[in-house]
């Protein structure tokens, strides 16, 4: 989690009343990643014994937090969840482990939202798009994902080169697929966990500044045939050099010098 004093009590609380199977048990492990805000110490006094907070002693990013929750997690399996998003239900976890116990080893669901503003309703228009277009590389999202703790460490985790906003999931989504040899690998839009926080559309658009400027390259290197089938490379001007120079001729006309 990062700054997420407005969120994480309720995350938390989901988490806590999930319907938890026999014989299974449940570890919640809170990574910090060096918030600003109050966030670590409404961890420290949410009343449930399971929780176990880990703090980051400088900010590292999405990738290395999670990574840090997976080497000190000590189950069978392993659930990320955003530290911004609730369950849609109190047996969201079950589900998942029904799954594993039928020999799933890594399951993809799905963020939705409530509420009427910008995000939620940007937000309900794509998941019913992608809901309709079952394409992987839209629907991938580690907001709400689990797995096999011991594949999740022989594919070595989330890639910490993704230090900024996006694209670490689409990496491990395809690291998982071919680790097993595209067996398994589930995408579930049963599987849902209601995102909570309220983004402007300014805010959008500085996520996904981030993440085309930063991020895209990094899995454009990483993947780039990949990458070449993902909406994102419709946009990206580096694979597309002569649109480049006519909007930079077009720039050149209208400045006045």
């Amino acid at each position: 989690m990062y700054n997420a004093a407005a969120h994480i009590a309720e995350t938390l609380a989901a988490v806590s009343l999930q319907a938890i199977p026999e014989p299974w048990r449940l570890e919640i492990i809170v990574v910090d990643d060096a918030s600003l805000d109050q966030s670590a110490q409404i961890v420290k006094i949410f009343p449930d014994g399971r929780v176990r907070l880990i703090s980051n002693s400088v900010n590292s990013g999405r990738a290395h937090t999670r990574n840090v929750g997976l080497q000190a997690a000590e189950g069978e399996f392993c659930l990320f969840l955003d530290a911004d998003c609730t369950y849609a239900h109190r047996h969201t976890v079950g589900v998942y482990i029904d799954l594993f116990t039928r020999g799933a080893r890594a399951c993809f669901g799905v963020v939705t939202t409530e509420g009427q503003g910008f995000w939620p309703r940007y937000q309900r228009v794509n998941f019913e798009k992608r809901r309709h277009h079952l394409n992987p590389l839209d629907m991938i999202t580690t907001a709400n994902f689990g797995a096999a703790r011991d594949l999740l460490v022989r594919v070595g985790g989330f890639d910490e080169a993704y230090q900024k906003y996006g694209f670490e999931d689409r990496d491990l989504y395809f690291l998982l697929q071919k680790k097993l040899a595209n067996k398994d690998v589930l995408i579930l839009p049963h599987i849902q966990v209601v995102h909570r926080d309220s983004i402007t559309i300014d805010q959008v658009c500085d996520k996904m500044f981030e993440a085309g400027y930063y991020s895209a390259a990094i899995f454009r290197r990483k993947h780039p045939q990949i990458y070449r089938r993902m909406t994102y490379a419709r946009f990206d001007l580096t694979l597309m050099p002569k649109r480049l120079a006519r909007i930079g001729t077009v720039m050149l006309r209208g400045r006045q010098w």
